[in-house]
């Protein structure tokens, strides 16, 4: 029994050495696999957050274009009335 033992004993050691090779092997696909799928979800929402900022930049444009013809407006207002101001003194 023990002659038996003594040749098979390298044959359980390179099977046992293989089967904890492959666990190891396996173990680290999942955990890539895990990372992996982790770091496409951060990338997805942060792609969501970059087009939430760029509709929140395309909404302060369009806010700022209309201040801005506000404020023409109202320059074109004050000359206007500055004008008028000047004629009536001119008048008198």
């Amino acid at each position: 029994m023990k002659e038996k033992l003594k040749k098979a004993a390298p044959w359980i050691i390179m099977t046992v050495y293989t089967i904890l090779i492959s666990i190891t092997y396996y173990a680290e696909r999942v955990r890539l696999k895990t990372e992996y799928t982790r770091v496409i979800k951060e990338v997805e929402e942060m792609t969501l957050q970059v087009e939430e900022m760029s509709l929140k930049v395309v909404e302060m444009d369009q806010e700022k274009a209309k201040m801005s013809e506000q404020i023409e407006k109202i320059s074109t207002e004050w000359e206007e009335l500055l004008l008028d101001c000047l004629k009536s003194k001119g008048k008198q």
